[in-house]
């Protein structure tokens, strides 16, 4: 009977079964399927972020250079208003490429009986973030 039990025992604590080793892998497995999962969220996250962050700066910085003109050459190029700015452009920043389209309009208050009063200006800066079209805005006003 003892040597029975020293077989048990020692066949018992020679090492690791597969079953085991198997059940350690799959939990192993789950666990870096998690991680991988989080961290491809979380750059795709980042990456997003960075992708508006540039939009929304090449954005202002238009607005800004567009502010910076004279009334008159506040328009589009062949357009109506006619002016000197392109109504799209492509931009590339930060490896992201961005479209840049930039929109005019002449705006009549028609309670002062005056012929146009101001120019209304929207740049609307686009981007593909996994082929889903994103955009950000900006509107400004110019006056004479």
């Amino acid at each position: 009977m003892e040597i029975f039990l020293q077989s048990i025992r020692t066949s018992h604590s020679r090492g690791f079964s597969f079953i085991e080793v198997l059940v350690a892998t799959s939990i192993m497995l789950v666990v870096f399927v998690g991680f991988f999962g989080v961290y491809k969220v979380s750059a795709d996250v980042s990456w997003s972020a960075k992708a508006r962050l540039s939009a929304s700066a090449l954005a202002t910085d238009r607005i800004e250079y567009i502010r910076s003109l004279s009334f008159g050459d506040v328009g589009i190029v062949g357009g109506n208003p006619s002016g000197t700015l392109l109504s799209s452009e492509d931009v590339t920043k930060n490896n992201v490429p961005f479209n840049i389209q930039t929109d005019v309009v002449y705006i009549d208050e028609p309670a002062n009986g005056a012929g146009v009063d101001y120019k209304s200006v929207r740049v609307k800066v686009t981007w593909a973030f996994r082929e889903i079209a994103q955009s950000v805005s900006e509107i400004t006003y110019i006056a004479p």
